[in-house]
């Protein structure tokens, strides 16, 4: 399969939960929506299966930075440590970001994903060994044969009725943002928001009616904004979400929305979130 390419092209067709949709200007525009799209998109899939991997002994495999291989794993989402879960790296000589799985190819036709963890991949080269590649920056992690551990899934604060902090108020399900919360949100480091959840698509009947979030950072803007683990967002403005590339259309039309009502079902139940944005 081929790997998604974050570029600055418009999506021509992605009415299809297709995983080579095309996601407009992402890295140049990371609005809290924006954000929810590219997780959206690129775990489109991923995470319907059960998970099989190749773990076997990782602590002696053979294993190097990023950095050296000329690469950058800007970000993860996984799901527990099964490495069932999807990448983002940039290739140094190209400039080139993508969102890789098992299966995919980088650095040309060098290496073949195997496994994708919290901070580190494992991938198989052209003579059939295998290779863990660390992030750089958690180098000290993984000396000698340490390897560290994938995130565990966390508890959410976001039962909490009241949350405030500069630019922004929650109180029960009614937001308020400042416009200068938001612009500051859209030069947030892109590696931190992507390891902050996990959004899948959750079916019925085989029909996508929503996606659900789980692994939510309490300190992320998702938790901030009321979400929890394990609420399925259904519709945003009265749009109901049934497909990867409806979600991705609505949400980049919200980029400068001052009001956003999420929907959403909650343990089996409607509930809603209310965002307003004030000058």
């Amino acid at each position: 399969m081929t790997p998604i390419e974050i570029t600055t092209a418009e999506a021509q067709d992605h009415h299809q939960a297709d995983e080579r949709v095309m996601l407009p200007a992402i890295l140049k525009s990371l609005t809290f929506p924006r954000l929810t799209a590219l997780l959206i998109a690129v775990t489109s899939g991923i995470f319907d299966a059960q998970g099989q991997t190749m773990q076997g002994d990782l602590k002696n495999l053979p294993r190097s930075s990023d950095v050296t291989l000329g690469l950058s794993i800007m970000g993860t989402i996984v799901k527990g440590a099964t490495g069932a879960g999807v990448a983002l790296i940039k290739e140094a000589a190209t400039g080139t970001v993508k969102a890789v799985k098992a299966g995919n190819q980088i650095l040309g036709k060098a290496y073949l994903v195997k496994e994708v963890h919290g901070k580190y991949i494992v991938v198989t080269k052209l003579d059939g060994s295998r290779l863990l590649i660390f992030q750089d920056k958690f180098s000290r992690e993984f000396s000698g044969n340490q390897i560290a551990a994938d995130p565990a899934p966390r508890t959410s604060q976001a039962g909490n009725d009241v949350y405030r902090e500069e630019g922004f108020e929650r109180i029960k399900d009614q937001v308020k943002i400042s416009a200068t919360y938001r612009d500051r949100l859209i030069n947030q480091d892109l590696a931190k928001i992507l390891m902050q959840a996990t959004a899948e698509p959750a079916t019925e009947n085989g029909i996508i009616v929503g996606f659900k979030f789980s692994q939510i950072d309490p300190e992320s803007i998702y938790a901030k904004s009321g979400l929890r683990d394990e609420d399925v967002v259904t519709g945003i403005n009265g749009q109901k979400l049934n497909s990867v590339g409806e979600a991705v259309t609505l949400l980049k039309s919200l980029r400068q929305a001052d009001q956003v009502e999420i929907e959403l079902k909650r343990g089996g139940s409607p509930a809603r979130i209310q965002i307003d944005v004030k000058p």
